[in-house]
């Protein structure tokens, strides 16, 4: 067929799938679907995110916090211990994680960004207005 790529040309593609009982990552190399076995499972997922394709993370919510995983190399690049975040999202350029926590008297700054490369936080701000979709402040 005319154009169309062979299997060696296709780049392997993560899919990340959430179900009722973990976080699991497959991959899928231009003909066959399998579990990717060198990125973890992750169980009791609540939230769960790919990156852009610039750069190739992930970030999966659970009881323990954010886990922030790097897809091509099959690591952890971060973890965030706080299970009182409710949102998160990768800047455009996937440099930062924003996370945020609900507002109240013990979290006046509950709009957080993360540098994912460093895992140090480089800014916190008050916000009191919590949109459904937390993508619109990045």
């Amino acid at each position: 067929m005319e154009g169309a790529l062979t299997a060696a040309e296709i780049k392997k593609q993560r899919i990340m799938v959430r179900d009722d009982k973990a976080v699991t990552f497959f991959v899928f190399d231009g003909e066959r679907l399998a579990v990717d076995v060198s990125l973890p499972t992750f169980p009791f997922a609540q939230q769960c995110k790919f990156s852009s394709a610039e750069k190739p993370y992930a970030a999966i919510m659970d009881e323990q916090g954010i886990h922030v995983i790097n897809c091509d190399e099959g690591k952890e690049k971060m973890m965030l211990m706080n299970v009182n975040i409710t949102a998160f999202s990768f800047s455009p350029k996937c440099n930062y994680l924003l996370t945020c926590e609900k507002f109240g008297q013990s979290t006046m700054k509950n709009l957080t960004f993360w540098e994912i490369d460093s895992g140090n936080e480089v800014a916190h701000f008050e916000w009191r207005k919590f949109p459904k979709d937390i993508t619109k402040l990045v």
